[in-house]
């Protein structure tokens, strides 16, 4: 597996970088009670961007119980209001 200095030496400019993290965060109701995973990916992904790296984050949400949650994904979820970069759009992709 590759570091980020690594890939800060390599050039990632341009290119896609894919990211898997741990995003699992507990939750009450809605709301979010410990952003914790959030705030600790939130540096890695900032310096993959402003190296210039098109930044693909991937992650779940609980445990499948059948039914979907649209927390975290589209348009006004809460991954929006948790970009690392004030002005840099967050664009999301719920799959399956």
């Amino acid at each position: 597996m590759k570091t980020i200095d690594d890939l800060a030496t390599e050039g990632v400019a341009g290119k896609r970088v894919f990211v898997r993290a741990d995003l699992n965060v507990p939750l009450d109701g809605t709301t979010i009670t410990d952003d914790g995973r959030i705030r600790a990916v939130a540096p890695t992904i900032a310096k993959l961007a402003g190296l210039g790296a098109k930044v693909i984050v991937a992650s779940h949400l609980g445990r499948p119980k059948g039914a979907r949650t649209h927390l975290l994904a589209g348009p006004g979820g809460r991954a929006a209001r948790r970009d690392p970069r004030p002005g840099r759009g967050v664009r999301h992709r719920h799959g399956r």
